[in-house]
């Protein structure tokens, strides 16, 4: 049976559903890409804040735009993105008589009804590692800011712009990468409460309802997935080195 199975997943077949009996492949073909568009959406709108946020705050540090960075820091990573989804749908509706579409549209259906429904929880599921990602950026900006050619590219008459810019945020980024990578995994697997907030189809919703009925084919086949989107990720990380730092090659 082993053996079997095997042969299986080899060809792509991760097997049948024990509720209600459909194709494991063809519903994860059908959810995962919802999961990977939240996931990906998520954590670049994080990537792409806390990044330059973390570099202002490193630049100025100890003035009043580095603190004011540092509470929205610790703010959002102490309040829960789908708790702020339950209070934007709850006030919007009693306030603005205003809530998410029920019925999800796929990007080829309808493209401005799948943008309505997709935007506001993928930048919700953003906010949380924005703040710490803000806080590793400041740090490592503030690390390479005291190092010995930093003050030799500013002996040597170079701007302020093109120190930071081409010497102190590549190589602050470093550990930056490293943590968007290994996140996203994380973050697609956490997508399941954002799923059900707003009605999505996606993986995380998929394993919430398996782990409910004891669907362990499904549960296998989800596993499997997140471990290969776990490989897939280390491997880009490590690819995006050789961009970041010249001193980086794979032979």
């Amino acid at each position: 049976q082993y053996v079997k199975w095997m042969g299986n997943l080899v060809r792509g077949d991760l097997g049948e559903s024990l509720y209600p009996g459909r194709s494991i492949t063809n519903e994860m073909g059908r959810r995962l890409p919802v999961s990977l568009e939240l996931g990906l959406i998520g954590l670049g709108s994080a990537a792409l804040l806390a990044i330059p946020m973390g570099a202002i705050a490193a630049l100025m540090q100890d003035r009043w735009p580095d603190y004011v960075l540092r509470v929205y820091a610790v703010g959002s990573n102490s309040v829960p993105g789908f708790w702020i989804a339950i209070l934007i749908i709850t006030f919007g509706s009693i306030w603005f008589r205003w809530a998410p579409p029920l019925t999800f549209a796929y990007l080829t259906q309808d493209p401005i009804k799948h943008v309505k429904i997709m935007l506001l929880p993928a930048l919700l599921i953003g906010l949380t590692p924005s703040g710490g990602l803000l806080r590793i950026m400041r740090t490592q900006m503030l690390e390479v800011l005291r190092q010995d050619y930093i003050r030799t590219a500013r002996a040597k008459g170079l701007t302020e712009r093109a120190i930071v810019t081409r010497h102190a945020m590549r190589n602050s980024l470093i550990p930056v990468v490293t943590i968007i990578g290994l996140s996203l995994p994380g973050i697609i697997a956490g997508t399941a409460l954002f799923e059900s907030i707003f009605v999505l189809p996606g993986m995380g919703q998929y394993l919430v309802q398996s782990v409910g009925r004891l669907d362990y084919p499904v549960i296998q086949g989800t596993n499997l997935i997140f471990a290969v989107l776990i490989v897939a990720a280390n491997l880009m990380v490590d690819v995006s080195y050789t961009f970041l730092d010249p001193r980086i090659r794979y032979r």
